[in-house]
């Protein structure tokens, strides 16, 4: 995976014991995990639809 597709987390200052408890829980998460992870994520599908109706409009009836 590239840098960009990375997910980052930030912890205010007055909650940092989450901080160690949100790390234990990633360190958890298996190269598997991640990868079934992003593909739930980042399952993109591209519908490529031309729409005629500004050249139907042009030509006229």
């Amino acid at each position: 995976m590239n840098p960009e597709d990375e997910l980052r987390l930030g912890v205010i200052h007055s909650k940092q014991a989450l901080l160690a408890k949100l790390n234990a829980g990633l360190a958890k998460v298996t190269h598997a995990d991640h990868i079934s992870i992003y593909k739930k994520w980042h399952n993109i599908t591209v519908i490529e639809d031309i729409d005629y109706s500004l050249v139907f409009q042009v030509l006229g009836p």
